[in-house]
């Protein structure tokens, strides 16, 4: 489990966040990325996954966050450094 404090906090359905805790990444979160199209929003969708939020939720990331947190998680997708750019 990674904790990340955001820059920038989040609110999805009357709920905001100031942080988002990020479990190891499992295939079933690539599965659920299928489902939505181009590059960004399947990434958005299996950091949803891995924070138990929604891709709504992750849609309000600022910029900046969303890179920290790409670089930050990469070793729970099993990658040695974030490949977003």
């Amino acid at each position: 489990m990674h904790t990340i404090k955001l820059n920038t906090p989040i609110t999805d359905a009357g709920k905001t966040y100031t942080e988002l805790t990020f479990r190891e990444a499992k295939v079933g979160d690539l599965v659920l990325a299928d489902a939505v199209q181009g590059e960004v929003a399947k990434m958005l969708a299996i950091l949803a996954g891995m924070s138990g939020t929604t891709l709504n939720a992750m849609r309000e990331l600022s910029m900046a966050d969303f890179k920290r947190i790409s670089a930050e998680v990469a070793h729970l997708m099993g990658e040695s450094e974030a490949t977003v750019s």
